[in-house]
C-alpha cells in the first residue's frame, strides 16, 4: 500500500522475520527499510530518498501512524451506504490506536528494533552479522549484549563508522574483510538508507542490509525502550519525548503534521 507515495508492505512481524531470514540466505542482495511517519514526511521533499525507499525489497510499517493511515484508508474507501467525513474518521482512529480497537490494512506495527532483536535470536551460526553505526564504541557494546543473550549469534565485526561518503571506501574494506552476510546499519534515517544505496553493491558477501535507526543504541543500553504498558497503548512516542526533549520537532511531525498531511491528500 502507498502512504503519501511511499510503498509500505502489509505484513506481520512474523512474516517480516521470515522474509529477512530468507534474504540472509539469498544469492542476491536485499534491502530492508523501516518507513514511519517522519521518514515518509521527509520523502515528500526528497525524491531521491523516496526512490530509495520504494525500491527496497521489504518496507516494514514501523510506526503506529502507518497503522492508523491504513485504518483510515480502509474505512474511508469501504463500500458504505454513505461516506463518513475523512477528518472524523481520522480523529476517531487516533483514539482507537491507544486501545488497539482498529481494523487496518496493516495487520500490526512492525518495529525495526524488535525485528533486529528477533533476527539475532533466529540467525544460525553460519550467518555472519556486522553492526554498523552508533557513537564511538556503541556497536561493540551492542554486540557484547547481543552475544550474551544469543549464544548462536555470529557477529563478525562492529564499527561506529560514518555515513559520510569520504569514509565509504574504508568501511567497505572493513566489512568485506569480515565476510559479513548481514549488515545492520544504524546511522539514523535518511543517512543510513543513502549509505546502503551507495555501498551495498560493493559488499562482496552481504546479502541483506537493514536500516535500523537507533536499534544499535537500544541494544547497547544507551537508550531504553518504553515500558511494555506504554508500547501496548501506542505511547512510545511520549516516552521518547520525556527522555529526549530535543526530539520534540520530530515527534510533532509524526503525531501532528503527518496525520494532517495524510488526511489532506486522502481521496
Amino acid at each position: 500500500m502507498k502512504i503519501l507515495g511511499i510503498d509500505v508492505d502489509q505484513i506481520t512481524f512474523k512474516e517480516a522475520t521470515a522474509k529477512c531470514l530468507k534474504f540472509a540466505k539469498s544469492k542476491v542482495k536485499n534491502v530492508v527499510v523501516t518507513p514511519n511517519p517522519e521518514i515518509i514526511l521527509h520523502a515528500q521533499k526528497d525524491k531521491k530518498f523516496a526512490a530509495i525507499l520504494n525500491k527496497a525489497h521489504l518496507k516494514i510499517p514501523d510506526g503506529i501512524g502507518i497503522v492508523w493511515a491504513g485504518a483510515v484508508h480502509k474505512e474511508y474507501h469501504a463500500k458504505l451506504p454513505y461516506r463518513y467525513n475523512k477528518w472524523l474518521i481520522g480523529f476517531r482512529h487516533l483514539m482507537n490506536m491507544a486501545t488497539k480497537n482498529y481494523d487496518s490494512l496493516f495487520p500490526e506495527r512492525v518495529c525495526g528494533s524488535d525485528l533486529m532483536m528477533e533476527l539475532c535470536k533466529k540467525f544460525d551460526q553460519k550467518t555472519k552479522v556486522f553492526l554498523l553505526g552508533g557513537g564511538k564504541g556503541v556497536a561493540y557494546l551492542a554486540a557484547k549484549n547481543l552475544l550474551k543473550k544469543n549464544k548462536k549469534l555470529n557477529i563478525v565485526g562492529t564499527d561506529s563508522g560514518s555515513a559520510d561518503k569520504s569514509n565509504d571506501a574504508n568501511l567497505r574494506k572493513i566489512i568485506n574483510k569480515s565476510k559479513a552476510d548481514v549488515i545492520f546499519v544504524g546511522f539514523g534515517a535518511v543517512k543510513q538508507e543513502f549509505w546502503i544505496n551507495r555501498n551495498l553493491k560493493y559488499l562482496t558477501n552481504a546479502k541483506l542490509a537493514l536500516g535500523i535507526g537507533g536499534s544499535i543504541d537500544f541494544a547497547a543500553g544507551k537508550i531504553t525502550r518504553a515500558p511494555e504498558w506504554m508500547r501496548k497503548f501506542s505511547l512510545e512516542w511520549l516516552y521518547r519525548l520525556i527522555k529526549q526533549p530535543a526530539r520534540i520537532k520530530r515527534i510533532f511531525n509524526a503525531t501532528i503534521v503527518f496525520p494532517i498531511e495524510y488526511l489532506s491528500r486522502l481521496k
